[in-house]
């Protein structure tokens, strides 16, 4: 798999993306398109690749050359890994607290009604601490 082809895949998850949904942001009717580059069955056009590199918000330089997968090619100052800066903010501030690695641990596998609960049982366990 060449680096563009592991690239594209990679980027295309780390934005949360599916196949479908890349290609159909590309303008293409089918995910077939995709799985090919990421396969390395076939290469985007020049014109695509320049797409894709402004989508995922890097240098079409990167895309084509920068191994991203690789995290000994991105300091952990690089925002190349965060492609929405929010997330980024949420990642190191989760990272630097053990309680909220924790916290966030336990609600990977919890259903989304649970975690909502969770959170409205701690906005309110919050509140109370400050009112006393």
């Amino acid at each position: 798999m060449s680096t563009l082809s592991a690239n594209i895949r990679f980027l295309r998850r780390a934005a949360g993306m599916s196949q479908a949904e890349l290609a159909h942001a590309l303008g293409f009717r089918s995910l077939t398109t995709v799985q090919k580059w990421e396969s390395g069955g076939s290469m985007p056009s020049l014109a695509t690749a320049a797409d894709l590199a402004e989508l995922f918000a890097v240098t079409l330089d990167d895309l084509v050359r920068h191994d991203f997968a690789d995290p000994t090619n991105n300091p952990d100052d690089d925002d190349v890994y965060y492609i929405d800066p929010e997330a980024r903010k949420i990642a190191l501030k989760v990272e630097g607290h053990p309680p909220l690695r924790d916290l966030f641990d336990a609600c990977r596998d919890a259903a989304p009604e649970d975690i909502a609960m969770a959170a409205e049982m701690l906005r309110r366990m919050s509140r109370g601490r400050r009112n006393h």
